[in-house]
């Protein structure tokens, strides 16, 4: 049985919170008390699963390249974190299995 990498739950929850939280601010009326009382909780859980996504390491190598997508994705917002991040999960990968299609050692 194979088990699913927990870092492609933790980047569909930070996804679909940011979606959430793009939705609830569009055309956001300031004067209009209980839609920014939305739009900050939306801000509050996308935050919380951004910070999911910061906690959760990458288990195989498909899911550090779905990791490093996401940060892609999202350019230079989160870069510093995402990239110490990456960086991490790197150190942590099995060193015999190569990330590129060169297995020659440097």
């Amino acid at each position: 049985m194979t088990t699913l990498d927990p870092i492609l739950a933790a980047l569909d929850a930070a996804n679909a919170a940011e979606a959430a939280h793009l939705l609830a601010c569009e055309n956001l009326d300031e004067s209009d008390v209980a839609a920014m009382r939305g739009c900050n909780a939306a801000c509050d859980g996308a935050a919380l699963a951004r910070a999911s996504v910061m906690q959760t390491m990458p288990t195989t190598v498909g899911g550090l390249r779905a990791l490093a997508c996401h940060y892609a994705r999202w350019g230079e917002t989160f870069a510093e974190g995402g990239f110490l991040h990456i960086a991490t999960a790197l150190s942590r990968c099995d060193p015999t299995i190569p990330l590129s299609g060169d297995e020659r050692t440097p």
